[in-house]
């Protein structure tokens, strides 16, 4: 960059004005330099952010696609499970009812089997108490 003599002084010559055009030359051509450096990391810097848009875009894809088609197969295990729950249910209550069963059957055995020690046995020739053997 050329230096401008007697800044403020004298008035500029026909030198001093095309010393600082030719130093505005410099200025504007390296602006441009550098205008022109910083573009292309723009551009760069653009084409890698739209590169990282559509892998994630991809990646988006594929895991939506993932849980639509996983989606049946958890509806189907849910609906399997709940089946078994409701056979489990079932059975739990065929279970309960079969024990009241035998706890009637064994709350009455022994009324039952008294009867049957004092019964007496008709036959056409008449009762036979006191005939029958107990063992």
């Amino acid at each position: 960059m050329a230096k401008v003599k007697n800044y403020n002084q004298e008035p500029a010559t026909k030198a001093d004005l095309e010393a600082l055009r030719a130093d505005f030359k410099t200025l504007e051509t390296k602006h441009d330099q550098s205008f022109d450096a910083l573009e292309k990391k723009t551009d760069k810097i653009a084409m890698a952010w739209v590169k990282h848009e559509q892998k994630n875009d991809r990646q988006f894809e594929e895991i939506k696609n993932l849980i639509l088609s996983s989606k049946s197969e958890i509806l189907n295990a849910v609906d399997a499970s709940a089946g078994l729950a409701r056979n489990v249910d079932r059975l739990q209550m065929m279970q309960g009812q079969h024990l009241k069963n035998h706890d009637e059957t064994l709350k009455n055995h022994e009324i039952r089997v008294k009867k049957l020690e004092t019964a007496s046995i008709q036959t056409p020739a008449g009762p036979l108490i006191g005939k029958i053997r107990m063992f």
